[in-house]
Order: structure tokens, then sequence, then C-alpha cells
């Protein structure tokens, strides 16, 4: 009696064997990740102003680095703030889930750009970087805009043969300055009541076309850091230069150039009567720049191409060099004492019909900062002191304060979340339908030749 018991007792071991093994088959089959996953992340984003980029606009924005939607780790869940690499902030990550392609449309053409509450970005093509000590966006420079980003931070380098590349600091983005210039153009194009500050810096000196002091062909990959000793390059132009082949020679982006830019050139007779110099430009209206891009310039020139970076016309705060996460305080403090700077100089403070001065100043707040953190960490907080709050938190809060309802100027942040562009924007609703404040007319001054002053004369 003991042999069909062993039988019986092995029967049904060996069906138990087959159930289980064919519930794992099952469970991997339905697991298992599609072939578009499995793909590098560099290779799932189209490139800004392609085809697949603009096909973004009609099926969702891209993926950006990091991988899913925001470039996060999750979808938010309704009262989950949004996420990226582990870090959550609820103004930071899901700019794209704003959208205004056209909020400047509602604006009047005499609001001076000084009194526009602006979104922008801090190294904005940097979202391909893997390296977190050089990303600063998880967003593509096509959902920047489509989100309400207006102003873009583009550091340069010149190449070998002369061409512009995007980097940060010694790390390639991926990004060549045509590429940008392409983009923006087409969007400007597309919603042309909209405009564009670009701040065109020369971010070091020239390097070789892969960034490592290599001579081979082929193309520099996304990410790529300049070697020491790479930057010896004699390149074929001056950086001047090569900014001039872009705007009046290269097929492909004079044109665009000739009809975006706003150059001090092309300001307007009583723009001109107005300035109270002949050689500085003054800070346009709305008007003057919808359909066009002024340029914010940080390069060396025989000539002026916009506002140069550190002029009187702009009041900076760019307090980016933070020891650790405890100097996180002193960085809000210099954000928040330039937001009230902007806000003192606002004409929304002389009340209802009051016809005050526009200001005479940009007023750009950097909420960007690293050294001693990580952009991330500025930006989000840091993971290991979640009592310490980002940047864009704070400044979001603030913004969204009652009686926080004046000029906020350029608020330019790592990795923006929807809610920080939201506070932003709503600083101008009281340039909605409300008489605007005309600059007053300057004397020109006249160059006069240098007069002998009597010894012991007051000065």
């Amino acid at each position: 009696m003991a042999a069909p018991t062993n039988s019986r007792f092995r029967f049904y071991a060996i069906l138990s064997l087959m159930v289980l093994t064919c519930l794992i088959l099952i469970s991997q089959v339905i697991s298992f990740p599609t072939a578009t996953s499995l793909l590098p992340s560099t290779l799932q984003r189209p490139f800004p102003g392609t085809d697949a980029d603009s096909h973004q606009q009609q099926g969702g924005d891209e993926e950006a680095a990091g991988g899913g939607k925001h470039g996060g780790d999750k979808q938010p869940g309704p009262n989950k703030p949004p996420s990226f690499r582990n870090y959550t902030s609820a103004h930071s990550f899901d700019a794209d889930a704003a959208a205004f392609p056209d909020w400047m449309a509602r604006l009047p053409d005499s609001a001076s750009l000084a009194s526009l509450s602006i979104p922008g970005t801090h190294d904005t093509l940097t979202h391909r970087l893997a390296d977190q000590g050089y990303q600063c966006q998880n967003l593509a420079l096509g959902a920047q805009l489509r989100a309400g980003v207006r102003y873009l931070d583009l550091r340069l380098r010149l190449g070998a043969a002369g061409d512009l590349l995007v980097y940060h600091a010694a790390a390639y983005t991926g990004y060549a300055y045509a590429d940008v210039l392409l983009a923006a153009f087409a969007f400007l194009d597309a919603h042309p009541r909209e405009g564009l500050v670009l701040r065109v810096k020369e971010e070091g000196p020239p390097v070789d076309d892969h960034g490592d002091g290599d001579a081979r062909p082929g193309p520099l990959e996304p990410g790529t850091v300049a070697a020491a000793g790479s930057d010896v390059v004699n390149s074929t132009r001056t950086f001047e230069e090569a900014f001039n082949y872009y705007r009046l020679e290269d097929p492909r982006t004079a044109p665009g150039c000739a009809k975006h830019l706003l150059l001090p050139a092309a300001r307007s007779d009583r723009a001109a009567a107005e300035q109270g110099s002949e050689t500085e430009m003054p800070i346009p209206t709305l008007g003057e720049l919808r359909g066009r891009a002024l340029v914010l310039q940080e390069f060396d020139s025989a000539a002026p191409y916009g506002i140069p970076w550190l002029s009187g016309q702009l009041a900076l705060e760019d307090y980016w060099v933070v020891a650790n996460a405890s100097f996180l305080d002193d960085k809000w403090d210099a954000i928040r004492e330039n937001l009230e700077l902007a806000a003192a100089a606002s004409p929304s403070r002389a009340g209802d019909g009051a016809q005050q001065e526009p200001p005479r100043r940009l007023y750009l707040s950097h909420l960007s900062a690293s050294v001693g953190v990580l952009p991330i960490e500025a930006a989000a907080g840091p993971l290991d002191h979640p009592s310490i709050a980002g940047m864009n938190d704070r400044t979001g809060r603030w913004l969204a304060a009652p009686g926080h309802n004046a000029t906020a100027g350029i608020v330019i942040a790592d990795f923006p979340g929807r809610a920080l562009v939201e506070a932003i924007l709503s600083h101008n609703e009281w340039l909605v339908d409300r008489p605007q404040p005309q600059p007053q007319p300057q004397p020109r001054r006249r160059a006069r030749r240098p007069r002998a002053v009597p010894v012991g004369a007051r000065l």
C-alpha cells in the first residue's frame, strides 16, 4: 500500500511545481518593460526645434532626464507634491503642468518690461545632464516656453571651428546656440504677442569641439566635461564674431535674428529721444518687445547688442555660492530683499489712477545656488535636512502671501514648478485694464568739451 501513496504524493508535487512555474511566467510577461523604456534616456528625448519636439505640443511634453512625466520619479497625486530624483517640492519640477503660452498677450503695450513679473530659468538648457552638480532643469526648452518662462539663461563657449555651444561651466549640454535660436524664434512666430529676454554669457574660454582635447571626428555627447587644458584652443573666430555670424550670415539663423532680435539700433525714435544717453539702451516697453528677444549681454564686444549684464539698469541678486545647507537662510534673505526692492519700485504702489514713472531698472532674482549644495537641493530643499525649505517653496509662498501683489521682476529658478510659475504671473494682474504710467522724457545729453575749473572752486 505504500507504493500508491508515494505515487500520489509525487503526482501532486509535480502538479504544484507546474502551477507555480506558470504563475511566475505570467507575472514576468505582465511586468516586462516596453522596448521604448529600455532605451537610454537621452535617446528618448527629441531635440528642441525638431518635428519630434513640435509633436509634443499635440501629444504632451517630452520626457526630461530622470524619466517619467515632469522628469520626476512618479506622477504626483492630488495631494502629493511633484517629485524628481527623490526630491519633493510643491513649487518645483512640474512647470509643464502649467499652460501659459500667451500670458503677455493680455497685458498693455505701454507697460514697461521693468513693470512685469517674469518667470525665468537658470542654466536653461541643462535638462539632459545626468550629473546633479550641473543639472539645473528637468524640462526641455519647448516645455518651459509653453509653461510661461520668458527669461532664458544661455551660457556659451566657442568651439575650435568658431561655433557657439551651450555649456554649464565645463559641461556640454548637448545643444548649440543655433538650436536655441531656432526653437525660440519658432515660438515667437507661433506666439507673436510674447517676448523673450535672453541672457547671453560667454561661459569660459574656447574649447575644442569635443571638450576633452581629442581631435577625433564625431558629435560631442551631452554631459561631456571639458578636460583640464582643453580650453586652450585657438578658435577661428572671436566670441563677438561668432555671435554676429549667427546674427548676419548663418542661413539658418540670420533671417530669424533680423526679425526677432531687439537690438539698440532697432529702437524707435521715441525711445532714442528719451533714453538720456546716446550709448545706453533703455528698457523697452512690452509693445516694443512683442515678437522680439532682448539680449542681456555678458560678453566683450566693440558694439552693444543689448543691455549690459553689469550695468546700472539691472538690479541683480545672484548670491549663488552657498557653503552648505545651513546657509540657505542667508540665500533666502538675499532673494527676499531683491523682491522687496522690485515691489517698492513698482508703479502698482502708487494706487489706482496714479501716474508713477515705471522702474528704470530690471530686478532679477536668482533662486539658484550651488558649490556647497546641489542645485536641486537649493531649489527643493536638502534630503538630509527636511526642515530646511528650498528657495522655490519659500519664494512661491512669499509671492502668494496677502499684500504681495506688486512687481516681482524677473524670477530665475532651477527646476521651477507650476505653483511657482503661477505665483509669479499673478503679480501681473494689476497691469490688466489699468492706465499705464508713461516714462518721462529726458533731455538728450550732449558731450561737452572739458572746461578749466578755478583752483578752490566747489565741484
